[in-house]
């Protein structure tokens, strides 16, 4: 018991990870938002250079949720995976990226009447 009159209990290291994991989780997730705001999606690269740790984290984040969607352990809540779709995180970025250059074929298909 603290002098304040509150039972103070030590954070084992395994609690202490734990929120810790929190944390940089929530931190992650801000700076997906901060990248949607600046760049209008959510299709960042796992090689970002300009901020390695969010490339990785979110590389990560399509792994754990494909682990899910399995029905394997993963380290995904559905709350996050809410709080995701809810900044219209992309799960697929190789389907995104085949339907943006699809239509980029499609354009130039119109424009110039042939595809190469």
């Amino acid at each position: 018991i603290t002098m304040a009159g509150k039972l103070h209990r030590k954070r084992s290291p395994k609690n202490f990870q734990r929120s810790n994991q929190a944390e940089q989780w929530i931190k992650r997730f801000q700076e997906l938002v901060e990248f949607r705001k600046k760049h209008g999606h959510c299709i960042i690269p796992h090689n970002y250079p300009e901020n390695p740790f969010l490339g990785r984290w979110v590389k990560r984040q399509r792994y754990q949720y494909s682990l899910m969607k399995k029905g394997k352990k993963s380290s995904i809540s559905k709350e996050r995976v809410k709080m995701l779709d809810k900044v219209g995180f992309v799960w697929n970025s190789q389907e995104v990226t085949w339907q943006e250059r699809f239509q980029e074929v499609q354009c130039f298909r119109a424009k110039y009447g042939h595809g190469f």
